[in-house]
């Protein structure tokens, strides 16, 4: 049977959702279970929405099918993986046990097939990424009935959740636009619920015109395979143990099959504690090495995600519950998700007291931990459906309550936490974007991005930019080659130096990458070749190098690469550092086919960052500050520096119990690391009588340890950046590093706190 496109044109009334969008008559809080977001009466479903037909849709759509398949035997791909102990996570290599569960590895395909009935369709237009590069999930829920000829007890549901392509990705997000108006048009007061059914039908199954675009079928292969949409199992076969997996349509000796998937935001649950049972000393460990990188992630992301609510300032209780997030990277979740029994998959009851230490580090409290476990919790598969129901998520809110379970029944009843909570915040979305569209992203046939315009990323330092009229923008960036001896940095794991640079095509295309730099030869003294080079890549692939260029004294572009058939849609490109003195001023990105445009590189700052800075002069309000003076220089740092005046009397102090001049500077690690400390100063030679090197010189200490001298640093004219010490294996959390004045006439400027790994921020130094 083949796919084709139905004539069908959907009409919209554009006239009459404009005078509601002016009138200001949409109703976001009243009622929000409507067609335009899902439609349950299943007895409607049943004839036009089979299972049969809906697997007979995806195997037709696979066009590398070798011919053979039927739905019975794509079904019975699925149910041979209940028969498995164990999986292996395609990304982290980590092979984690799962439970193997006869029931569901005994069930009949054919029955199954026959007896299956769809419940419910739901529009999941709030899922669109914000960039147009997909138009949110589509989906069609079928569950067993509860009386069933042939097929054991208990409830069984599948979701089939296709992620859908921007039908006109140069456009952006705009062009999610007609899918948007489909789905707003099913709430035509005119329409019959059968006139409602024929036209998702024809979506669903055909592809339709909607305003004369082109809208394809949902129901197709590849809107559930990686990294698309999924097929989701939500089953309690023989009442045996609540459980969800996550399936994707692949193919294999040229069959269609649906491949046990990692369920998504659902971390493997002995990552919060617990013992881990790997099947042999590899195993264990490589999972000791994903387990701390999984509490250092989210330590740096997830803490910051799951606290979007006070981040906004949210009040409301739909508000609050809509805002909380995760964003579990796949190398960390497992392929089941638990929701009772003995071994339910609960973050909060699983941490154990280091990660809730190391988690209360940054939220500030025991009470908001456990919040914060909780909507961890929320966010996996079963903690949504069951596990975090009625759990506190924030002050007086609880996690709403499904069905037990489910969150649509198999007569279609929907769950209080979908009517009171979901459906209204999904609705608002879809009325926002009807009533106040985005506009046409400004596509070109070429794109020039100036290297300087990631400088605020976290992740910048220690590239630095420089200001150059023959430049680009007048602007590059350089990892500053000041060291005698070659710097060149080999690891690829480093947060330091990884720059990102958004872009978007139009459609899928190879992309010629070249880039303006320069590799001055007075840079490469006794030390040819080593200024010339940078890693790449696209998208999260493996690191690759640009090495070995000519010397060029001045800028001159470089081809670096064609980056071969990149989809339609966001791309990020990263470039890290290598070697010092390589100078970085603009990326020029040529697709063979379509347009492209640029993405948001510049990136928003947030508090935590690779690298800080901290002004002397912020300890002015300090009681011991005296005799430290602020004085104003244009060429300082934030345009001031502090001294204790040069008097002419060659003052020294050598009294580290001395008060007077004692300085405190805070600051915070995310996680445990060493960190090196430098200083911007100024030792003048016209303050140093009879030559002596005598305005060169502080004490310093951290953390009230010993006192510390830096001394004969040599006099500098000019502001300087000294390299003092690296201070090693320092706890994460605040600590305090203390600047005492030693010798009058010590220009400093600013503190320069650069941690090996992991981030940094400053505390108040008042």
């Amino acid at each position: 049977m083949s796919r084709h496109l139905s004539t069908k044109n959907i009409a919209f009334d554009g006239a009459l959702l404009s005078e509601q969008c002016q009138g200001e008559t949409i109703d976001n809080t009243g009622s929000s279970d409507g067609p335009s977001l899902v439609f349950n009466e299943s007895a409607l479903l049943s004839n036009d929405f089979s299972l049969r037909k809906t697997l007979q849709a995806i195997i037709d759509s696979n066009d590398a099918g070798s011919g053979g398949d039927t739905p019975e035997k794509l079904v019975s791909t699925m149910l041979t993986t209940f028969g498995l102990s164990q999986q292996t996570n395609p990304l982290s290599e980590l092979t984690v046990p799962v439970e193997r569960r006869d029931g569901e590895f005994g069930i009949d395909p054919d029955s199954m097939v026959s007896a299956m009935t769809p419940v419910g369709i739901f529009n999941r237009f709030d899922l669109a990424s914000s960039d147009g590069a997909s138009c949110g999930e589509y989906r069609v829920v079928y569950a067993k009935p509860q009386l069933s000829q042939n097929l054991p007890g208990g409830p069984f549901f599948m979701i089939f959740e296709a992620g859908y392509p921007n039908p006109s990705p140069e456009k952006g997000l705009l062009g999610c636009l007609p899918i948007a108006q489909f789905w707003a048009s099913l709430e035509d007061s005119a329409l019959t619920q059968q006139e409602r059914v024929s036209r998702l039908e024809a979506l669903f199954y055909d592809g339709i015109s909607q305003g004369g675009v082109r809208l394809p079928a949902i129901i197709d292969f590849d809107h559930y395979k990686a990294p698309f949409g999924q097929i989701r199992i939500n089953t309690f076969i023989n009442f045996h143990d609540w459980q969800l997996r996550d399936f994707r349509t692949d193919r294999v000796s040229g069959r269609t099959v649906l491949v046990a998937d990692p369920v998504d935001n659902s971390p493997l649950t002995e990552f919060f504690g617990g013992q881990f049972s790997g099947i042999d000393a590899q195993e264990q460990t490589r999972f000791d090495r994903l387990s701390n990188e999984f509490r250092q992630d989210f330590i740096n992301n997830q803490v910051v995600n799951l606290s979007q609510p006070e981040v906004n300032g949210l009040t409301d209780d739909t508000d609050i519950v809509n805002a909380i997030g995760a964003n579990i990277d796949n190398r960390f979740v497992e392929f089941q998700s638990t929701a009772s029994g003995q071994f339910v998959d609960s973050p909060p009851n699983q941490t154990d007291a280091d990660f809730r230490a190391l988690i209360e580090s940054q939220s500030n409290s025991a009470p908001f931990t456990e919040i914060l476990l909780n909507r961890m919790e929320s966010q996996t598969c079963q903690g949504c459906h069951q596990g975090a129901v009625s759990k506190q998520v924030a002050s007086n809110v609880v996690w709403p309550r499904s069905l037990g379970f489910t969150h649509i029944g198999e007569s279609g009843r929907l769950s209080p936490a979908l009517r009171n909570f979901f459906l209204p915040a999904r609705k608002r979305v879809l009325n926002d974007f009807l009533c106040n569209p985005p506009t046409e992203p400004e596509f070109a046939s070429e794109l020039v991005i100036e290297a300087e315009s990631a400088s605020t990323q976290n992740t910048f330092s220690p590239f630095e930019v420089r200001n150059e009229e023959s430049a680009s923008g007048g602007q590059y960036i350089v990892w500053p080659d000041i060291s005698p001896v070659p710097r060149k940095n080999e690891d690829l794991e480093t947060n330091r130096g990884n720059v990102k640079y958004k872009f978007t095509l139009s459609q899928s295309s190879n992309l010629k990458f070249s880039i303006q730099m320069r590799s001055r030869s007075e840079h490469s003294i006794q030390r040819p070749e080593n200024n010339d080079s940078f890693f790449f890549r696209v998208d999260g692939e493996p690191w690759l190098i640009q090495n070995n260029e000519a010397h060029l004294d001045d800028w001159g572009t470089t081809f670096v690469t064609v980056l071969s058939s990149l989809p339609a849609g966001s791309h990020t490109l990263s470039i890290l550092l290598r070697e010092d003195g390589t100078e970085l001023d603009s990326i020029r990105l040529v697709p063979d086919d379509g347009l492209i445009k640029a993405g948001e590189t510049d990136l928003p700052d947030t508090e935590f960052k690779s690298s800080i800075m901290i002004e002397t002069e912020a300890a002015e309000l300090q009681h011991s500050f005296t005799p430290f003076e602020v004085i104003s220089d244009e060429d300082a740092s934030g345009g001031k520096y502090i001294v204790w005046p040069d008097s002419g009397q060659r003052r020294k102090n050598d009294d580290t119990n001395e008060l007077g001049g004692k300085l405190d500077y805070k600051f915070s690690l995310l996680e445990p690391s060493s960190v090196d400390f430098s200083i911007q100063m100024r030792t003048k030679s016209n303050q140093s009588f009879d030559g002596n090197a005598n305005n060169d010189s502080f004490f310093y200490r951290l953390d009230g340890g010993p006192w510390q001298i830096q001394n004969n640093n040599g006099h500098s004219d000019i502001w300087a950046s000294i390299f003092v010490t690296r201070f090693l294996g320092l706890t994460e959390g605040e600590h305090t590093l203390n600047i005492l004045r030693r010798e009058d006439g010590t220009e400093l400027d600013a503190l320069i706190l650069t941690p090996v790994k992991g981030m940094i921020k400053i505390e108040s130094n008042l």
